[in-house]
């Protein structure tokens, strides 16, 4: 079974590009991987951590300009989407949306490691291939996000 889970865009910061302080940093990238661990768990995990998977990494941003305040006739899905996307990182090119994502796949590892929600096992290369990035431009901040897709890979012989 297939498991694809969305996450919400990582917040400013978490990429190798950013110029914050370790501290800075390292605090930001928690609390998003505390935040992926929470989406995970409520979109369902597997009966157990899967053992060898394969995981594809796809991050949906909007390139419209964010407005200093909402216009009067947005919707509420709307003012929420623009709420959520103030202060999240948008990458322009495809090799920094994985680094921006570590915070996500770490967040897929059971909780014995102190990290995350128990979907793989562990996300060592013996474990764990992981795809090239997708990076898609969408219309709407609405439709912004991250899209994890696990699957269950059968073991070596």
């Amino acid at each position: 079974m297939t498991y694809v889970y969305r996450v919400p865009l990582p917040p400013a910061g978490v990429g190798s590009n950013s110029r914050a302080h370790w501290s800075v940093r390292s605090k930001v990238t928690r609390e998003y991987r505390e935040e992926c661990t929470s989406a995970y768990l409520v979109a369902g995990l597997p009966e157990r951590p899967i053992e060898r998977a394969h995981i594809d990494v796809e991050m949906r941003v909007c390139r419209k300009r964010l407005p200093e305040r909402p216009p009067s006739w947005w919707t509420a899905d709307e003012f929420r989407a623009w709420m959520a996307a103030r202060d999240r990182y948008r990458p322009k090119d495809r090799p920094n949306v994985l680094d921006a994502c570590k915070a996500t796949i770490d967040a897929l590892q059971p909780p014995s490691a102190g990290i995350g929600a128990g979907v793989i096992v562990s996300d060592d290369s013996r474990y764990v291939t992981v795809g090239a990035p997708g990076l898609t431009v969408v219309e709407s901040f609405a439709e912004e996000g991250v899209w994890i897709t696990v699957m269950p890979q059968e073991a070596e012989r």
